[in-house]
């Protein structure tokens, strides 16, 4: 694995594990609210969650960023 790949997988796995802990805890407070059920509650919703995005974003993030930079290039 190159210099570039493993900045790819550990972009991932920072990026996918910050929005996951945050989005799920949003969302999860906005479901239950936060009291004595929300920590329960928010585990439950963490690790499907982060299942799921580090794969998404793994592969969509490189399209994404191609896209995000000639459309910045064809702005100016």
């Amino acid at each position: 694995m190159n210099r570039e790949q493993r900045a790819h997988l550990l972009f991932t796995f920072v990026m996918g594990t910050a929005m996951v802990l945050l989005m799920s805890a949003l969302v999860t407070a906005v479901n239950v609210g936060v009291g004595p059920a929300f920590a329960g509650a928010w585990l439950r919703a963490l690790l499907p969650a982060w299942c799921a995005a580090l794969p998404i974003l793994y592969f969509l993030a490189p399209p994404i960023r191609r896209l995000c930079l000639r459309w910045a290039g064809s702005a100016g």
